[in-house]
């Protein structure tokens, strides 16, 4: 499929009956990935919000991603498939719980995955009403789950980043114990997984100068997420900024991670699953996406801007090495930039844009 062609979405549609104008199970299924599952949240939200607590909502996905689904508040079951990486032992663990998923008898199933593993769930299920997520058209993926829940014709649903959920512990004691002097925070996340989506740590540095000169002279950088994957940048942030940065790098789960994000004053984010959880909380962002495709991953919400390579002859090139070899994508964005178009974003939202 070309970037300017739209897929249409395979569904059965609801047909309310005499009996019941809504279902009272609904099946949800997003397997992975942690991102992918986090931008499906403000869609689910705004369903549960409309149909009340009388629907049961059930969700199927991988353990390794359940933590925050299990704790969000929005799904009154979720069903853990083990397995993790491995799709063979996965297929397997999704065989195992068929015979509860038909006891529980769902009305609707929303698959939001549309894999094979999905797929065969769902004709093992047997037939029922259904949406099967679109995974080639070239919107971004809130807007085509909002288009594939809204095909099935429960309720419309929209983009709702209020959630209701209020995870147990404080976070604020967690920030506390690491250096936060309780001001407003912002998040830096250089955890673009390839090397043409990360951004320079010299302009992470030279962001947070600019912002500590034109924005906030108290603001403290706070930084999420693993070691292993961004601890070399994050070192060298806070060797030149040692009195701003809150490194709480392996300190947290998705539930504190979620809560902490979602009371950010601002998230700059390379793409990776935390920027889809500052767009999903109504936190404001803006993205560096690189060579992924902005046009499937850009975040969504009146609060968000992001830097894109939909421009380059060469970009959305969805590559993990350049080809070019200078990683142009993401060199030539510069801290005045973003220091920019945060300012923009901010007048905007002042303005009511």
């Amino acid at each position: 499929m070309t970037k300017n062609m739209q897929a249409a979405i395979a569904c059965s549609p609801w047909a309310p009956s005499q009996i019941n104008d809504q279902p009272k199970r609904i099946l949800v299924m997003r397997h992975n990935c942690f991102g992918d599952l986090i931008a499906t949240f403000p869609y689910i939200n705004s369903l549960r919000t409309q149909l009340g607590s009388d629907v049961e909502i059930d969700l199927v996905v991988c353990d390794i991603y359940s933590h925050l689904a299990e704790h969000i508040g929005l799904f009154d079951n979720v069903i853990k498939l083990g397995g993790g990486f491995n799709t063979k032992k996965r297929f397997v663990f999704s065989l195992a719980k068929i015979p509860y998923l038909l006891l529980r008898n769902y009305d609707v199933v929303l698959d939001l995955q549309n894999n094979k593993i999905s797929r065969i769930t769902r004709y093992l299920l047997g037939k029922k009403p259904y949406t099967e997520f679109d995974k080639y058209s070239p919107l971004p993926a809130g807007e085509r789950y909002r288009k594939t829940i809204n095909a099935v014709g429960i309720t419309p649903v929209e983009l709702d980043t209020h959630y209701q959920t209020h995870f147990p512990g404080n976070c604020n004691d967690l920030l506390t114990a690491h250096g936060w002097q309780g001001e407003k925070y912002v998040i830096l996340n250089p955890a673009g997984a390839y090397e043409n989506r990360n951004w320079p740590a010299e302009n992470y540095i030279a962001f947070a100068k600019l912002w500590l000169e034109n924005i906030n002279d108290a603001t403290q950088f706070v930084f999420l997420g693993h070691s292993e994957r961004i601890g070399n940048a994050v070192n060298i942030v806070q060797q030149a900024l040692p009195n701003s940065v809150i490194n709480l790098l392996d300190m947290t789960s998705e539930t504190e991670a979620f809560e902490i994000v979602r009371k950010a004053e601002f998230m700059l984010s390379e793409d990776s699953g935390l920027m889809h959880m500052a767009w999903t909380t109504g936190v404001k962002t803006i993205a560096m996406l690189g060579s992924t495709r902005a046009d499937w991953t850009q975040p969504l919400g009146k609060q968000v801007d992001f830097f894109s390579s939909s421009d380059l002859s060469c970009g959305d090139c969805m590559q993990p090495t350049c080809e070019r070899g200078d990683n142009y994508c993401m060199t030539r964005i510069t801290p005045p930039m973003v220091l920019a178009k945060y300012t923009a974003l901010t007048a905007a939202q002042t303005n009511g844009g």
